[in-house]
């Protein structure tokens, strides 16, 4: 499509379990779960003239609208409220994935309101799968996953977001209980240079090490964390804190304005 256009996902059930209005048209989505998908520009939500992506004929998933969507920094994907039960891949598109919460004023659908609230009602858990969040395909600060939360994913390594060799943007998420049988219960970054900002990641597990979060680079590519909290993750053979909620390979990341465990990080680097 052309732009300006946006992509609306509803869950198929709230967060009280209640079934969206619109479930008994749709079919049976990834992972077994419906999610509707409408397209459409921001003044015209439901109803618009499309042959694909309206409400009479939706998307199935969120990887449905990711790959219907062209990549450009005006292509955004929005979910409402509601749980997403489905592993998501970018395909190395520039585009947003995002909730409600902190919209911008252009952004700003009047009869969703301010979006306050939505980063902890908008939850993507593939239920076992992973990861649930991947970035292989030499993404770029332009492809942005922001405002959700993410949960139940489980792999070997980055249950809850995998990135290699790519450098997605990754903003205002929560990442929690994930389960990584290697390393990166939370996440796992691999000759990447990822940045996450204003993320928490917390109560995240691995069978190894780095329950929270793992770096392996090169000494070329860092990712950065700004304004994070990296707090109470585990690993079954960490020796200590540190171990549990961050595992460094190579390079240091950028790490300021951070909370890793009890330790408060605002210059460069984990020491």
């Amino acid at each position: 499509p052309d732009l300006p256009y946006f992509y609306w996902v509803r869950a198929a059930t709230d967060l009280h379990g209640a079934n969206s209005t619109l479930t008994s048209d749709m079919a049976v989505g990834y992972h077994g779960t419906i999610h509707p998908v409408w397209v459409g520009q921001v003044d015209d939500i439901l109803d618009n003239d499309a042959d694909i992506g309206n409400r009479f004929n939706p998307f199935l998933s969120i990887q449905d609208a990711i790959s219907w969507s062209t990549s450009g920094i005006e292509q955004k994907i929005f979910l409402l409220p509601g749980q997403y039960n489905e592993c998501i891949d970018f395909l190395g598109k520039s585009i947003t994935v995002r909730s409600l919460e902190y919209l911008e004023e252009s952004e700003d659908p009047k009869q969703y309101g301010l979006g306050l609230g939505y980063i902890e009602r908008t939850i993507l858990n593939p239920n076992g799968y992973g990861p649930a969040v991947l970035f292989v395909s030499e993404e770029d600060p332009n492809s942005v996953l922001m405002g959700i939360t993410i949960t139940g994913g489980e792999a070997q390594y980055g249950a809850g977001v995998y990135c290699e060799k790519s450098a997605p943007t990754i903003r205002n998420c929560l990442i929690t209980d994930n389960r990584a049988w290697a390393y990166g219960g939370g996440i796992s970054c691999f000759k990447s240079q990822a940045t996450f900002l204003n993320c928490t990641i917390i109560g995240n597990y691995s069978d190894f090490l780095a329950g929270g979060i793992e770096t392996l680079d090169d000494g070329n590519d860092v990712s950065i964390f700004r304004n994070c909290i990296i707090w109470n993750n585990d690993a079954k053979s960490a020796i200590d804190a540190n171990e549990a909620n961050f595992w460094i390979s190579c390079s240091e990341p950028n790490v300021r304005y951070s909370m890793v465990g009890e330790i408060y990080y605002d210059t460069n680097g984990i020491k």
